[in-house]
């Protein structure tokens, strides 16, 4: 999260040619709204991804056994 918000607000930065400092307090608050949301994505994700490699995994040991 850090350097995912330090390097998207500097070039903001560079693109804009607004103030870092100024642009870097709104970035904060829409990081601290993302990290619930990105949570939540990735453990719904996770789901389908761990059966579909539970399934690879039955394939793959029941054609070498």
């Amino acid at each position: 999260m850090g350097i995912s918000l330090l390097l998207s607000t500097f070039w903001l930065t560079v693109l804009s040619g607004s103030s870092f400092l100024a642009l870097l307090p709104t970035r904060v608050v829409q990081n601290l709204i993302m990290i619930p949301a990105q949570f939540i994505a990735l453990r719904l994700i996770e789901i389908p991804i761990s059966v579909y490699i539970n399934k690879v995994a039955v394939r793959h040991n029941a054609s070498i056994g």
